[in-house]
């Protein structure tokens, strides 16, 4: 982690609006260092997921993290777009 403070993605506030809206939890998780941005819970579900905005690459620290759950079975998301995000937790087909 660098010596900045970590922000929000640009599109941050539009997905966790769209997920709130369709009446999941979210909690922000982004400004803890090597965490993915939030945790979502929906319908009996938790899902922890990292936010990017289109076209940008995850940095080595997420892409370890994600691995490491990964190699145990679980998977963590990257969500780009409210839909994609909605998809995931099953909000909208």
């Amino acid at each position: 982690m660098g010596k900045f403070a970590r922000r929000a993605d640009k599109n941050q506030p539009e997905i966790v609006a769209a997920l709130r809206k369709a009446g999941a939890r979210v909690d922000m998780m982004y400004r803890i260092p090597k965490m993915l941005d939030i945790i979502c819970s929906f319908r009996g579900s938790l899902y922890w997921a990292e936010i990017k905005v289109p076209g940008e690459t995850l940095t080595a620290d997420e892409q370890e993290l994600i691995a490491a759950h990964a190699s145990k079975g679980v998977k963590l998301y990257v969500w780009h777009t409210s839909d994609e995000a909605l998809r995931d937790i099953g909000a909208i087909t």
